[in-house]
């Protein structure tokens, strides 16, 4: 068993005992950094980067990654977790940057790899103006989501401010 298998089984076990004695918030940060490592592995197997998987097989990094997720969920009832998985619109919200947050910068870092291994100096200017791209389209779409809530906020507040209409 390599250094990075050790640690992410080792983190797993963390959160669980701390989730053992009811320290929901720390065993969901744990848990969250368990995850954080064969999501390296995933990235280096998918860019054929070998010093990033190193020793940590893929049905290793695969089965560290279920556990992980699972001792995650067991605190679904507080926190991020509760946050993320919420029907409310920041749980939505949140769903769709997380996803999208994942998604774009690994399509992205092909580009990168691409560009790194390409004398084409052109597709790393791609590269840094498309993550700044939609960092800004996060942020924007977040802001404009927010303002609607608000606004509807607002007008909520101002009927309920109204004195009650008489009808004769």
């Amino acid at each position: 068993m390599g250094s990075k298998s050790a640690a992410m089984f080792f983190l797993i076990a963390v959160s669980l005992i701390l989730y053992g004695f009811q320290r929901f918030t720390a065993s969901q940060l744990v848990a969250f950094i368990a995850i954080a490592i064969p999501m390296v592995s995933f990235t280096g197997y998918a860019y054929g980067l070998d010093h990033f998987y190193g020793q940590m097989s893929i049905l290793t990094a695969f089965t560290g990654f279920s556990l992980a997720t699972a001792t995650l969920l067991m605190t679904a009832k507080t926190g991020a977790v509760k946050a993320i998985l919420s029907s409310h619109i920041g749980g939505k919200i949140a769903r769709l940057q997380t996803a999208a947050g994942y998604i774009i910068p690994t399509i992205l870092g092909y580009l990168l790899i691409e560009s790194l291994h390409s004398s084409d100096v052109n597709l790393f200017g791609i590269f840094v103006v498309t993550i700044c791209w939609f960092i800004i389209s996060m942020v924007s779409i977040s802001a404009i989501l927010q303002e609607k809530i608000d606004i509807e906020r607002w007008e909520g507040e101002r009927l309920l401010a109204q004195p009650p209409c008489m009808i004769n």
